[in-house]
């Protein structure tokens, strides 16, 4: 399994309401149904090692075209800088993770 990322335009520090969305697609590249993975948990944030945030995803449909999202809250992406981002996912076939995927967090004036 793999995890495809959409970042959108990327982020401010402390956005709030802005969507990060992640597919879950098999090694051909398609989309897995994941209606009935628990997805508690399944988003990891981090600006520091000491400092992994773990946030729960919700399907962005009735989870047949493999995608999930987060919506951002107050205090997740702060401070700005350089993040990463990993999914992680837990089904019948076992545990997954993805490759971490490296963003900024552009600072606000």
């Amino acid at each position: 399994m793999a995890i495809l990322v959409d970042l959108g335009d990327g982020f401010q520090e402390d956005d709030q309401g802005t969507r990060i969305e992640l597919t879950i697609v098999d090694q051909a590249g398609e989309a897995v149904p994941i209606g009935g993975i628990n997805l508690t948990d399944s988003l990891k944030l981090r600006k520091h090692a000491a400092d992994t945030k773990l946030r729960t995803t919700t399907l962005v449909s009735d989870g047949s075209d493999g995608k999930m999202q987060y919506i951002t809250v107050a205090g997740d992406l702060v401070p700005f800088g350089q993040w990463q981002l990993q999914a992680h996912v837990v089904d019948s076939n076992g545990d997954h993770h993805s490759v971490t995927k490296d963003f900024e967090v552009r600072c606000n004036l």
